[in-house]
């Protein structure tokens, strides 16, 4: 098993147990939770205005009270009957809606909280506002929509900024969009954030943590030593929370580890390991342990991996967390096969492999299968062992999908969100509309010249309204034909210099053969990814990151409808270095494209000749644009 994977899974569990942990369960409406509202309801006989009797319903209906769904909902209805404007009214509505959803319908508590934010800025209702946002990136992330949710954090950012908010508000979102760019291997825009952070902080375990945050980017960055400095005053404090504290050793160990320096990583690990068997964490004690004994395996201690091997097969390990779980048995998986034991590698394996499937967790198997192939093989069954490297394939490949699929599905929420602003919005346009013709009435019987000229004037507005909108239409299209004349004329010339290529090529044939003599031809220009794989410049359509791994599409391959694709372990930045620069254009963060295989650019996305359509930021938007010469 590749050490560097099973360290990433190791980090990976140890932020998911500083979070309390929430058993699965099936939500459906008027079953969320408790069902006694005495305390709510006396509250609310005991407010004597509105304004408290709504700061009631705003408090109660939090999911931190875990009330019935319909209980919230109903409180949602009540707030209507008070007296408050429409604009304050449809706020608290909309509020308290999104947390009746929260956790439970992330697409209608996302709407009913888009519809929260509009409304409380609308009536500058800051605090509110902020906690609004907050939330509403807070369902996005859980849903997956991540670029939405740093949008709209970006945008609370630069609000704070101008309207002197709070430091504890703006902290919250400088955390928010760390996380969100350390999610998108964005380390160092991740950094920036968690250094604003800081500034912030003055407890002890908050600065540590905060730290340790940005730590883990430097180390993805491969910047070892400064990763190092930034624990150095943390991790050897006697007063942080243990998990806080074993985290740090972790990451310590990690960063000696990748300067080849196993002596020191394990000393940290041996800390680490002391600190989880103090806090009596089974979860934290058994993915230091599974860490340390995949660093005994890599530097050929069996013995003391073998001791390791002891303690997590005792049976108080068996009933952990499901995470903790799948990480240990697949440890145990992986010094059995240490040991040539093949038949306990392959029984954790495949214990592994159901809780995962039980608990939906496919995605942390890891390099799970490789190890289950590496035992195949050994046992002389390349048949099976072919089979578990598909899987492995598999599940990487499923992985990406799911991810597509999610920003698809992301995609149709923003659509029919914009539909149903839209229809209010035409709504509010009628009644406005009627209200219009009504004043107009009245005032055509005061007076019909008084009238006249008011319609006369409101004509003008129009007129100039339509004419600013059709100029700026003409010089929309005006631009995307210019930009699609662009993109014929480089096709034609392109087509015509192949062409002058082939018959030169052809025409030298000739002539070698007529002389006797054979003429070298020039090769087409080549990326070299790695000593096995080279591939011509032109060949090769876009690349896309995907993890620790880049996906190098193919231009004109094709398997059974979908695109040909190779999968090859590097960053994105590393492909930018291999690739030549004047044929590669950045559209995205995790996207570069093959400018000669651009055929159409969009608003927000640019068409491939292929067909495929790629998704295009606004940052690299005007880098696209400007690279293109005029036409």
């Amino acid at each position: 098993m590749n050490r560097f994977c099973f360290q990433s899974l190791a980090i990976m569990l140890l932020l998911m147990l500083s979070v309390p942990h929430v058993s699965a369960q099936q939500f459906t409406p008027g079953h969320r939770g408790m069902t006694d509202t005495s305390t709510f309801r006396e509250q609310l006989r005991n407010a004597s205005t509105d304004e408290q009797k709504l700061r009631v319903y705003r408090q109660f209906s939090t999911p931190r009270y875990n009330l019935a769904i319909d209980t919230v909902l109903a409180m949602a209805k009540e707030v209507n009957a008070l007296n408050f404007s429409p604009g304050v009214q449809a706020a608290n509505y909309h509020y308290i809606k999104g947390h009746a959803f929260s956790r439970v319908s992330p697409d209608s508590s996302i709407y009913h909280y888009s519809r929260a934010v509009h409304y409380f800025k609308d009536q500058n209702m800051q605090e509110l506002y902020l906690s609004s946002i907050s939330l509403l990136s807070s369902e996005m992330l859980l849903s997956g929509r991540i670029l939405s949710a740093e949008e709209i954090i970006l945008d609370a950012i630069a609000y704070a900024k101008e309207n002197d908010v709070p430091e504890r508000n703006l902290r919250s979102f400088y955390s928010q969009a760390a996380a969100i760019y350390a999610r998108t291997m964005a380390h160092d825009q991740a950094i920036y954030m968690s250094e604003r952070i800081l500034e912030f902080q003055n407890d002890e375990l908050t600065q540590c943590n905060t730290k340790q945050h940005i730590a883990t980017s430097l180390y993805e960055m491969e910047r070892y030593s400064e990763a190092r400095e930034k624990l150095q005053s943390c991790v050897n404090s006697e007063t942080l929370d243990i998990q806080l504290a074993a985290g740090l050793n972790l990451r310590m160990s990690e960063i000696y580890l990748a300067k080849n320096d196993t002596t020191e990583s394990l000393y940290w690990l041996e800390q680490g390991v002391e600190r989880a068997k103090t806090s009596g964490n089974l979860n934290l004690e058994s993915s230091m342990l599974a860490r340390k004994g995949t660093l005994l395996i890599d530097s050929g201690e069996i013995e003391k991996a073998t001791q390791v091997s002891t303690r997590l097969s005792e049976g108080v390990f068996e009933r952990i967390a499901p995470h903790a779980m799948i990480w240990r048995k697949v440890y145990l998986a992986l010094y059995h096969y240490s040991v040539e034991n093949y038949d306990d590698s392959l029984a954790n394996a495949e214990t592994a492999i159901q809780f995962a499937e039980r608990f939906n967790l496919e995605n942390e198997l890891g390099s799970l299968y490789d190890t289950r192939a590496s035992v195949y093989e050994a046992q002389g069954d390349m048949e099976k062992a072919l089979t578990e490297t598909r899987r492995q394939i598999g599940l990487n490949e499923s992985i990406a999908a799911a991810r597509s699929e999610r920003e698809e599905a992301s995609a149709r929420i923003r659509y029919e969100l914009r539909m149903n602003e839209a229809s209010l919005s035409s709504a509010l346009q009628r009644q406005q509309s009627a209200t219009t013709r009504f004043w107009f009435t009245l005032i055509f019987s005061v007076g019909l010249v008084f009238g006249l000229a008011y319609i006369y004037r409101r004509y003008q507005i129009s007129q100039a309204s339509v004419e600013d909108i059709s100029e700026k239409l003409t010089q929309a299209e005006a631009e995307h034909e210019k930009l699609q004349k662009y993109i014929e004329e480089r096709n034609r010339k392109w087509e015509s210099e192949r062409e002058k290529e082939t018959k030169a090529l052809t025409d030298e044939d000739k002539l070698a053969k007529s002389s006797g003599n054979s003429i070298e031809r020039a090769e087409p220009e080549f990326v070299e990814f790695n000593k096995k794989m080279k591939l011509a410049c032109d060949s090769i359509s876009y690349v896309q990151a995907d993890g620790n791994y880049v996906k190098i599409y193919k231009a004109n391959g094709n398997d059974n409808g979908k695109q040909t694709h190779f999968l090859e372990r590097m960053s994105l930045k590393k492909a930018m270095e291999i690739l030549p620069p004047n044929v590669f254009v950045r559209l995205h963060r995790s996207t570069v494209a093959n400018i000669n295989h651009i055929e159409l650019i969009k608003s927000d996305s640019v068409v491939l000749r292929n067909g495929t359509e790629l998704q295009m930021s606004r940052r690299y938007k005007k880098e696209l644009a400007d690279s293109l010469p005029v036409v």
